[in-house]
């Protein structure tokens, strides 16, 4: 009960994720957070293939794009420190490359290769708490002295090792939001924080054109975020 409703108090942050990486010119930024070579790309060689949300506790990623047909990259934004992030990561690269080889009616039982986008796999970390790992790997949930032919590497990325772009900012607002609005105890409180946190944001150049085109929704996003003792009678009720 506790890590559910722990992902419920911490929607606000990764809501704003969403909001900013369903455009997809915002995603084509990401990338280039990420690579160096995102020059030779054009917006329309994104895809955007996120695999579809729950409300509360869905097995869903937060965001999956292709790059052309030549990477998939899956990220997930958490405010909450996941060790178990390659076997998550694990799933939903199996879904995704469920869809895509429907997608595009590729024949897996036949005597023709086929070829898949090669994955890339990311956490972007927002939290508090500090955290030393820069990476996770899938081998790390086996049994200790146990060797495998399966391993997937998970990249952490946080504030202190991405010096600029887009997720850059969006760190920024993070840890903007972490000293000014989290800890508030009335709604009111939260809301008028906020309020000055993007204002803030506005005036630094951070994530400047989204919140001036969103700040509403993100002021909803503030309001309608699920108290923890409503999220249990939610969680029980569908555990029922």
């Amino acid at each position: 009960m506790e890590g559910k409703t722990q992902e419920i108090k911490y929607a606000v942050k990764d809501s704003v994720f969403t909001l900013l990486f369903s455009d997809i010119e915002n995603v084509r930024k990401l990338y280039q957070s990420l690579h160096n070579d995102a020059e030779q790309y054009e917006a329309t060689d994104f895809k955007i293939v996120t695999l579809e949300n729950a409300i509360i506790n869905g097995q869903y990623n937060d965001l999956g794009f292709t790059v052309k047909d030549r990477l998939i990259i899956l990220v997930e934004a958490q405010s909450t420190f996941n060790p178990n992030m390659g076997v998550r990561l694990l799933m939903y690269i199996a879904k995704s490359y469920h869809d895509y080889i429907v997608e595009n009616k590729l024949n897996i039982f036949g005597e023709r290769l086929i070829k898949l986008p090669m994955p890339e796999f990311i956490v972007v970390y927002s939290g508090t708490a500090k955290q030393n790992v820069n990476e996770i790997r899938l081998s790390d949930c086996f049994e200790a002295g146990t060797t495998t032919n399966i391993e997937l590497i998970v990249k952490v990325i946080k504030k202190d090792n991405v010096k600029s772009g887009i997720l850059q900012e969006y760190l920024s607002f993070c840890d903007m939001y972490n000293i000014n609005v989290k800890g508030k105890k009335t709604a009111a409180e939260r809301l008028s924080e906020l309020r000055q946190v993007i204002r803030e944001c506005i005036n630094n150049d951070i994530l400047r054109e989204f919140f001036k085109k969103h700040q509403k929704e993100v002021e909803d996003m503030m309001m309608t975020v699920i108290p923890p003792e409503q999220a249990l009678e939610f969680i029980k009720l569908e555990e029922y």
